[in-house]
């Protein structure tokens, strides 16, 4: 049995955030997007939600955002909460870390693209932060057990490409863009383009799973994430993939495979995950 897709309600302040994550969230079949408001209107909105996003358009925490975070104790069923912010407020903090479904904190500028594994993670019953926060904070506020979400995969790979290849990875792979319009976007020739994706997909794995070098399992297995739904998702784009090459292989004519960008994406956007063991 596949693990369910989490509800999500955004709120935040800052339109151009929130419709950031709902585009990341969006696109993964583990999550829904249910709502997006203001914390103005949290009030009249209707609908239920397993985990709500609480996003701060401001450097720190106010009386506000606090209230909002307050008020979610009226929701039916009352969700969880994991907050996002740009900089941190370590005595706003304490007091959202009281809230009994208060499941984490996480810096904008570190959490990126490995927001959708954040919020999973939060939803199956962890508490989440990212690293800045740890030597900020004491353990004893969380009453869950707390990961540590860092850097993902499309981070990792700033080391072995051209600003002009990250570029071309990110619009491609994390936004979807056809080859066509990053061309126009960047003012590259496409078949740069083209040849900077195929790196990017042996960088990854890909064609080390269309050969059978390793699994979905393989490629995705976590000892925190529940990524089911990815594996039974691409265990069927897979099947296709491999039915394109016979045909292919065999001369006949086959239809152009669309989806090897989707599996990319979630390549890339795993985060790197540790429990936080604090010492001393």
């Amino acid at each position: 049995m596949h693990a369910s897709v989490t509800r999500v309600l955004i709120i935040d302040e800052d339109v151009f955030a929130a419709e950031a994550m709902l585009l990341l969230l969006a696109r993964d079949a583990r999550t829904r997007v249910v709502g997006q408001v203001t914390p103005a209107g949290l009030p009249g909105w209707k609908g239920e939600a397993d985990l709500v996003i609480l996003g701060s358009a401001g450097p720190v925490w106010d009386a506000a955002l606090l209230a909002t975070a307050e008020s979610l104790a009226g929701l039916s069923p009352r969700p969880c909460f994991i907050c996002t912010c740009t900089r941190l407020d370590n005595h706003m903090l304490s007091h959202l870390a009281r809230q009994p479904h208060f499941a984490g904190c996480l810096l904008k500028a570190e959490v990126g693209y490995g927001l959708v594994s954040a919020v999973c993670l939060a939803a199956g019953g962890y508490c989440v932060l990212t690293p800045g926060l740890r030597d900020q904070l004491d353990r004893t506020l969380f009453s869950r057990r707390t990961l540590l979400i860092g850097p993902n995969r499309y981070q990792g790979l700033h080391r072995g490409y051209s600003h002009n290849a990250l570029e071309v990875l990110k619009l491609a792979l994390l936004h979807n863009l056809s080859q066509y319009e990053i061309s126009n976007e960047l003012v590259l020739a496409e078949s740069y383009i083209a040849q900077v994706i195929s790196q990017g997909y042996n960088d990854l794995g890909i064609p080390d799973l269309v050969n059978g070098e390793v699994t979905l399992e393989e490629l995705f297995s976590d000892q925190f994430l529940d990524n089911q739904l990815l594996i039974h998702q691409f265990g069927e784009l897979t099947h296709n993939l491999l039915g394109m090459l016979e045909r292919r292989s065999q001369g006949l004519r086959s239809p152009r495979f669309r989806n090897m960008g989707t599996l990319a994406y979630h390549l890339l956007t795993i985060p790197a995950i540790s429990e936080w063991q604090q010492t001393g």
